[in-house]
């Protein structure tokens, strides 16, 4: 059976992924939609799938069911710890393609994932900060890939970033304020 803990220190949801049976799985999931509750919005997610077998993709219903819950709830990133056979594995690569409304990064080693999530929660934490005290928050706008996610509490950050687009040949990135608004065509 899977297991489910929540950080709230963290604010971020742990699951241990080692389910047997549909039953297993889906009781996992009904703990993944209960314990997500207690998190607040932007929280992060590790998800342990070095122990998993075909039972994922036999079930994508009740992986989807999960995502769904998760995404509901506010996650602002996820992490799938896995093994570096199943980073290889054609198998485990077909779950990339279950919809899931949110950003998936991967890590082979715990103590690599935990970094990256607690920087994450750095990041948010400066930008919530940032827009409590009225500063400005930056964002990219390429008119190729429309607009990034990310955003940039500081102007210079923003524009390192619309540097490395230009280099891509993306020469009609700019960077904006998020607090402004963008109008397409003529003011009136």
């Amino acid at each position: 059976m899977g297991d489910v803990h929540v950080d709230i220190k963290k604010n971020r949801i742990h699951i241990l992924l080692t389910d047997r049976t549909r039953a297993e799985l889906a009781e996992t999931v009904r703990q993944i939609e209960e314990a997500s509750l207690a998190l607040k919005p932007n929280f992060t997610c590790l998800t342990d799938f070095r122990h998993t077998g075909t039972l994922l993709m036999e079930n994508r219903d009740l992986l989807e069911k999960g995502q769904r819950a998760l995404a509901e709830v506010g996650i602002g990133k996820a992490l799938r710890l896995i093994t570096e056979d199943q980073r290889l594995s054609l198998h485990f690569q077909q779950l990339d393609v279950v919809g899931i409304g949110y950003k998936i990064g991967y890590a082979t080693s715990t103590k690599g994932a935990e970094r990256i999530l607690s920087a994450f929660k750095r990041e948010m934490d400066q930008i919530v900060k940032r827009r409590r005290r009225g500063g400005s928050m930056f964002k990219t706008l390429d008119p190729q890939n429309q607009s990034s996610e990310a955003l940039f509490p500081d102007f210079n950050e923003a524009l390192k970033k619309i540097k490395h687009l230009r280099r891509q040949g993306n020469s009609k990135a700019i960077v904006v304020d998020v607090n402004c608004d963008i109008t397409n065509g003529p003011l009136e």
